[in-house]
């Protein structure tokens, strides 16, 4: 995969002629690329207890963002998800 598994840039702070700031946007735990595209899964330790749709609302912004950082490096992500480490299971969203 392209790229590493996180990435830093610099960013100047509005307003602030000549001051930046330094900023790391770190990747999924797992991607791997199968013969149609590259499939990214992020890791999620909360406990379910009956909230997983509530998860999965909270958690999509990060996974697409994920997608969205892969796109702009080239990457075709086919699927990206989540794992609840609580029971095993997945979520996952095609592209």
């Amino acid at each position: 995969m392209p790229g590493n598994n996180f990435r830093t840039g610099r960013a100047e702070i509005s307003g602030r002629k000549g001051l930046e700031i330094i900023y790391h946007i770190w990747f999924a735990d797992l991607a791997f690329e199968e013969d149609d595209g590259w499939v990214v899964i992020d890791y999620n330790t909360d406990r379910l207890d009956g909230r997983k749709e509530e998860l999965i609302r909270t958690y999509t912004p990060q996974v697409e963002a994920y997608r969205s950082a892969l796109a702009a490096d080239g990457v075709a992500v086919k699927e990206a998800g989540l794992w609840f480490s609580d029971t095993g299971e997945t979520w996952m969203s095609r592209a």
